[in-house]
């Protein structure tokens, strides 16, 4: 039992690890974003965080990302996945147009 303790120790320390990677890959997507809806001139909202009170229902255990960080990750990768299926839609149709 000892052993599997540790093993589940560690795959909690990892998860912890890879949870922190997902919230700094969100934070450089947010910023990246803003700066290109800055660059079109869309005046992007305020940082949805920060109304967020810190100890909330939201608070995540020591060293875990927040919720609503995971959450704001989830929803750029739901439309990150929808940019790319209207890419890949608008290029079929640019295909279909050559192929007439």
């Amino acid at each position: 039992w000892q052993e599997e303790g540790r093993e589940s120790l560690m795959l909690h320390e990892q998860l912890i690890r890879s949870s922190g990677e997902l919230v700094g890959v969100c934070l450089q997507l947010q910023q990246e974003r803003r700066e290109r809806e800055r660059l079109a001139g869309v005046t992007a909202p305020p940082d949805a965080g920060a109304e967020r009170a810190p100890g909330g229902p939201e608070a995540a255990p020591e060293g875990a990302p927040p919720n609503h960080m995971l959450v704001d990750l989830a929803a750029e990768v739901t439309n990150l996945r929808m940019t790319l299926q209207q890419e890949k839609e608008r290029r079929l149709r640019a295909e279909g147009d050559v192929v007439r």
